[in-house]
């Protein structure tokens, strides 16, 4: 009988779906290793989202419907890859089996032993068996199977991209900022399936001097990330992917949390970070972007650190952890 491990994850236009992408990404790996992966989520975009060759259980709002789901999958398991959970339901998992927490921050987190820290390795669990750092991040095969960029010495292509919801509409407030600069590159935009920005995005691209191109609902991100010399972006998962792939990237931060990750990813020379502003500036964004664009020699550090910082093997690091028997 195969060993059932649960993952609990959620996503919105609020919170992105980067746990959504990264869970299924794990739950793969787990299902090579003769693992069977139930996702659990009170949320119904789950169902767009994952396989029809994984089950969903969806939770309707109360804790008797949850525990008897858990009762009748039995798992050895529970991964929650959100930012934080009702107290009510971490007891009724910790009744049920092992809880590990991945990037788990909220203020119950002591609640919880086992923890992967990734993006926040600072504020994540700090249990008697937590795993932080950069060697654990989880890519998907999209990513993984991309080559790594190689530094020209002309940038002539910017990717902007904003997570998969930019809850707080920076693209087209860095589409604006970019008509300060007067060579010509090409902006390639990515849309994530969750924005919502569409008029100001539209009026954006209307008055911009650049050519823009829009990428939506791509299946293959690596594949458009790769043809780009730098990148303007978000500080979650999506920098990450980019430091993999030695991209250059200027970080802005879409959500206050995130730029935990971005400073720390700064810290150890990749990337420029902007940090968490509810009102960006277009000047600053633009005097950046220059200066990364005129320093070949900060770009060529920075795309080799990436690739070192960051390997392919997160994932499996990972699912070592969460095969460990003695976890």
């Amino acid at each position: 009988m195969k060993k059932v491990v649960v993952i609990k994850t959620d996503g919105n236009n609020k919170i992105g779906l980067g746990h959504i992408y990264r869970s299924l990404s794990l739950a793969k790996e787990l299902k090579k290793n003769n693992i069977k992966v139930i996702f659990l989520t009170e949320s119904i975009i789950l169902q767009k989202i994952i396989p029809k060759s994984f089950q969903i259980e969806i939770i309707r709002n109360n804790t008797k419907d949850l525990k008897n789901i858990l009762n009748s999958l039995n798992p050895k398991i529970i991964i929650i890859d959100k930012l934080k959970e009702n107290t009510n339901v971490l007891e009724i998992f910790k009744k049920q089996s092992t809880v590990i927490a991945i990037d788990y921050t909220a203020k119950n987190k002591k609640m919880i032993k086992n923890g992967i820290n990734i993006l926040y390795q600072k504020s994540g669990v700090k249990g008697k068996n937590s795993f932080s750092g950069f060697n654990l991040v989880i890519l998907s095969n999209y990513i993984k199977k991309r080559k790594p960029i190689k530094i020209s010495k002309k940038v002539k292509k910017i990717m902007i991209i904003q997570g998969g919801s930019d809850t707080m509409c920076n693209i087209p407030t860095i589409i604006d900022s970019l008509n300060q600069i007067d060579t010509d590159i090409q902006l390639n935009v990515i849309i994530g399936g969750a924005f919502e920005c569409w008029r100001k995005l539209e009026k954006s691209i209307e008055n911009s001097i650049h050519k823009i191109k829009i990428h939506s609902n791509i299946k293959e991100i690596g594949k458009t990330m790769v043809k780009n010399d730098i990148a303007i972006t978000g500080g979650g998962m999506t920098s990450l992917e980019l430091c993999n792939l030695g991209i250059p990237s200027i970080i802005l931060c879409g959500e206050e949390f995130e730029n935990e990750t971005s400073s720390l990813l700064e810290k150890n020379g990749f990337g420029i970070n902007l940090g968490y502003k509810k009102k960006i500036s277009k000047k600053e964004i633009a005097l950046t972007v220059k200066k990364l664009m005129s320093n070949y020699q900060q770009r060529k550090n920075m795309n080799k650190i990436g690739k070192k910082l960051i390997d392919n093997e997160g994932i499996k690091r990972v699912t070592d952890i969460v095969l460990r028997e003695d976890i």
